[in-house]
């Protein structure tokens, strides 16, 4: 038993080669688990590389409390305060909005837990601090070369030159045999895989370059008090570490990441300070204090010279950001991240002083922030969306604050005063390990800082890391003096370490089932995805829509299954039914959905939609519930939103004509402001709305026309969209409107419009072909049948092979009725007016004009051809 300078180490009873052994596996662990992450299965900040951080601790917990339980032990007071914290987050997710969200956050503080426990059994003596910060250093040196490369494109392993040149020299022949490196294992993804964001990887990086400090620090001072071959081999350990600051420098520097800056500033300004405290007498300190101001100095020179100069990574519109205008960005509260940080931190304020006490619930502030997005300050309209929802509020005292309340808050409060005092009493005293002390204060005070702005612990890495410090923190005082502390039975460790291996087995099959969920559900995206792609365009897949579709359903109720409460899961299911005609089953989908995530207006918006489509009494009154009492009132200035009152007020109008004016003249309100170029510059789908509802109110030609306009600018590179404006033109009642051919099925803008769809397609797009192809026939038609009338019957196949392939298009059936009664085939006119007069009886989605069109002429046609009315008895 090793108990050389550990006053309590007799009493925990593990040997320095058994730590040594343990540190040196969560050594390698940390070095190598932030790569564990495969970019097609995986979100954007690693939740299921969470769960491998959560197993890993929970097994490590476990196995330790086990072995502990031959005798009574000792455990520090913070203890007690995280199972108190626990205990309260439980309680508060009993009135919680979704309890069920609360369950991944428990989990992530217990694992938490687990890594401080870990720390303080494992970590006795300064030179187990050793084995942590060199895994946490290697770590982020190898991600900040990873992401430099990403930033200059290389997005593969044989393109890394430190790879390439160790394949060449071993004789590999890179780019010759570039399959070496596929024997990895499948989630060791090339570089573009280290994290999702780059503030991710500037905030791991920041934890190594901390790390590594004082790592470096060590080894020269070990280089300079030895001799020999040990002087050899720490002055070589020493350039090494230099290599990694400087790597990790680099990242940092390009990274643009503002608060990674100001915690890197911080930490190293804390090691500075404990350094120059050791100086010893006061004529030392203060020459280093002049060598070191007046490097200060001109450090500030040479950055305020060069700043304007470097290159980093911008953000949102900003991209081609300098290192001066990413600090400049600081002070302007005004517009950005940064006003939308404080928008954020003013709304959750509203939304703890409406929950002070128990909060929200653990997982809940992204549950109920919607109902919150405009309670102080209000977002930008394209900074809150239907496609841009906060998940964090980029402040984690904040956000424990309003999703734990005020007990909450106090007990995690509490624990990080205690563990912060037992680091701070660590890291003062001096000696030859002393920067190893200092570096692990200075990297926990660099994720506190970090903790004001971002979501640092929220994260696998910087999370557990954190935790795992304090820990060791706990267990240097415990080890050095016998240090009060709660007193544990060995029938309660053995039961707690017990109980801690059971969770370990259920996280990990939760981590299988989190993988496999995530696989399906990428994979039943592409399913969706290619099933909306032309048939010529996916001859790989041999399936048809349905099958491509069923496919893509089963998928996803295997990802459901596995992952009951990822409302994304059921969320893309209910679209998946929906698009297999299933619309009652869809509807309970969108139900589950709103269960889960009762404020995701997402939902509210397509099931409101879906109701709309069902067209049942019931179902309206349902979608106006969803869409004017919940959607708006969560989203007043979402553009997506006001487009989805529009398109119900138009519904309304045709439903209930006595009211039809006043429901049209408030959806042209709607739809202006879905419209506005001020408001979403790119939105054509409410512009082409819009141009829809001025025409069924009456507005002037000219104010359509601009609108058309806007939307035609929309539409430049998206066929689909440019076919919406050329449907538009189509329009019968624009001819009467426009005075001449401009507009209309035979209108040359209506003719030159479909000829850029098929300009677009290459000729590929069905409708486009039928428009351009029917174009005779149209001008025939509008000379009233006079000159020579063209050959329609190629029109005729035409139209037939489309609606062989969609028997539910509208317009090709029209125009195949007109055609066949030009052609004097009576009995299949009469067929498809009788098909057309179903359709439109039965509730067809048309609008108004339409609707009323086609009931009209197929009268008319009725009495032209066989004297009756279509669909009805002779």
């Amino acid at each position: 038993m090793d108990t050389r300078g550990d006053g309590a180490l007799s009493e925990v009873g593990w040997s320095a080669y058994v730590r040594g052994l343990a540190l040196a596996l969560c050594a390698v662990f940390l070095a190598c688990a932030p790569l564990c992450y495969d970019r097609q299965l995986h979100d954007a900040f690693q939740l299921p590389k969470r769960t491998l951080f959560v197993t890993v601790a929970l097994a490590g917990a476990g196995v330790v409390l086990l072995c502990q339980a031959r005798r009574r032990l000792t455990v520090p007071v913070e203890s007690l305060l995280l199972v108190t914290f626990l205990a309260v987050a439980l309680l508060g997710l009993v009135a919680a909005t979704a309890p069920e969200q609360g369950a991944a956050p428990l989990r992530d503080v217990l694992a938490l837990g687990c890594w401080w426990l870990l720390g303080f059994f494992l970590i006795r003596r300064d030179q187990d601090l050793a084995w942590v910060l060199g895994g946490v250093a290697v770590a982020a040196a190898v991600t900040a070369r990873l992401g430099v490369l990403q930033a200059q494109g290389v997005h593969t392993w044989e393109a890394i030159p430190e790879l390439r040149f160790v394949a060449e020299t071993l004789g590999f022949g890179y780019p010759d045999r570039p399959r070496i490196f596929e024997l990895l294992p499948a989630s060791f993804d090339p570089p573009g895989s280290v994290a999702g964001h780059v503030n991710v990887v500037a905030e791991t990086v920041l934890v190594g370059f901390l790390a590594t400090v004082g790592l470096l620090a060590t080894a020269v001072r070990r280089a300079w008090v030895r001799v020999g071959t040990a002087c050899l081999g720490w002055s070589a350990l020493s350039l090494i570490l230099v290599s990694m600051l400087w790597t990790d420098a680099h990242l940092l520097l390009v990274s643009g990441s503002r608060a990674a800056w100001l915690a890197g500033a911080l930490g190293a300004s804390v090691l500075a300070l404990l350094a120059w405290r050791d100086l010893g007498s006061v004529h030392r300190r203060k020459r280093v204090a002049v060598f070191g101001g007046g490097g200060l100095v001109l450090l500030l020179i040479a950055f305020l010279c060069a700043a304007p100069f470097i290159p980093v990574t911008g953000r949102a519109e900003n991209r081609d950001a300098t290192l001066w205008s990413r600090v400049a960005e600081a002070f302007d509260w005004s517009s950005g991240t940064e006003h939308e940080r404080t928008v954020l931190w003013g709304n959750t304020l509203q939304m703890v002083s409406d929950n002070p006490v128990l909060g929200v619930g653990a997982g809940n502030w992204k549950i109920e922030y919607p109902a919150y997005a405009h309670s102080i300050r209000p977002h930008p309209a394209d900074r809150f969306s239907l496609s841009r929802q906060p998940e964090r509020t980029h402040s984690e005292p904040l956000q424990l604050l309003a999703e734990t309340g005020f007990f909450g808050a106090l007990a995690m409060g509490a624990f990080f005063l205690v563990a912060l005092r037992r680091l701070a009493r660590r890291a003062l005293p001096g000696g030859a390990t002393s920067p190893l002390r200092r570096a692990a204060g200075a990297c926990v005070v660099a994720v506190l800082v970090l903790s004001l702005f971002a979501f640092p612990i929220q994260l696998s890495v910087t999370g557990s890391v954190t935790f795992l410090l304090l820990g060791a923190a706990a267990g240097l005082e415990f080890a050095r003096r016998g240090s009060g502390g709660l007193g544990v039975s060995r029938p309660l460790l053995a039961a707690v370490g017990a109980l801690l291996l059971v969770c370990c087995v259920l996280a990990a099959f939760d981590l299988n089932g989190q993988t496999k969920a995530s696989a399906a559900y990428w994979m039943a995206r592409h399913d969706r995805y290619a099933a909306r792609m032309p048939v010529k365009d996916r001859s790989a897949v041999p399936l048809t829509d349905r099958e491509l579709l069923q496919r893509a359903h089963d998928r996803l109720d295997a990802a459901t299954s596995r992952e009951p409460s990822n409302y994304l899961y059921h969320f893309k299911r209910a679209q998946c039914l929906w698009d297999l005609g299933l619309g009652d089953d869809a509807l309970s989908a969108f139900d589950r959905v709103l269960e889960l995530h009762p404020n995701l207006v997402q939902a509210m918006l397509l099931k409101a939609q879906l109701h709309q489509r069902i067209g049942r009494q019931s179902d309206l009154a349902g979608a106006y519930d969803l869409i004017f009492e919940r959607a708006f009132g969560i989203m007043p200035r979402s553009p997506e939103v006001r487009f989805a009152c529009g398109q119900h007020l138009m519904l309304m109008a045709e439903r209930v004509p006595e009211h039809a004016d006043e429901y049209r003249a408030n959806a042209v309100k709607f739809f202006e402001y879905a419209a506005d170029p001020d408001v979403r510059e790119y939105a054509p789908e409410a512009r082409v709305a819009l141009a829809s509802a001025m025409l069924e109110n009456g507005n002037p030609l000219g104010e359509i026309v601009d609108v058309m306009a806007l939307a035609e600018r929309d539409a430049t590179r998206n066929a689909d969209l440019l076919a919406r404006c050329a449907r538009f033109y189509s329009d019968p009642r624009l001819v009467s409107l426009s005075g001449g051919a401009l507009f209309g099925p035979a209108g040359v803008k209506t003719q030159a419009t479909w000829q850029r769809v098929l300009d677009m397609t290459r000729g590929r797009h069905p409708e486009a072909l039928n428009e351009t192809i029917l174009a005779p026939w149209y001008r025939w038609r509008s000379r009233n049948r006079t000159g020579e009338k063209p050959d329609l019957k190629p029109a005729v196949n035409r139209l037939r092979a489309h609606l062989k392939s969609d028997p539910r298009v509208l317009f090709p059936r029209y125009h195949l009725a007109l055609l066949l009664e030009d052609l004097g085939r009576k009995g299949e006119a009469r067929m498809e007016w009788g098909n057309l007069y179903r359709y439109v009886q039965g509730g067809g989605r048309i609008s108004t004009f339409w609707k009323k069109k086609i009931i009209f002429e197929a009268g008319e046609a009725s009495r032209r051809l066989v004297g009756n009315v279509p669909g009805g008895k002779k």
